[in-house]
């Protein structure tokens, strides 16, 4: 769970959202003290969203053949 780096408090599900999608961070409603994403949770949030979007296209992108085709 999303915990602030200044106070310590947990942050609701609602916050942890917001801050997602915050370009310029978003205050703690303990402290009043800004908060924002580290780079590994960008790095994390990256590659999970492609993981995520390549297993809904996969489906769409694979053909079937009734013999074995080579890699050019």
């Amino acid at each position: 769970m999303t915990v602030c780096r200044n106070c310590g408090k947990r942050w609701g599900l609602f916050k942890t959202y917001k801050i997602v999608f915050a370009n310029d961070g978003v205050e703690c409603p303990n402290c009043g003290k800004k908060q924002y994403l580290s780079g590994s949770s960008l790095i994390n949030l990256l590659f999970g969203s492609t993981v995520i979007i390549f297993f809904i296209l996969v489906p769409f992108l694979v053909k079937l053949s009734n013999e074995e085709e080579q890699i050019y």
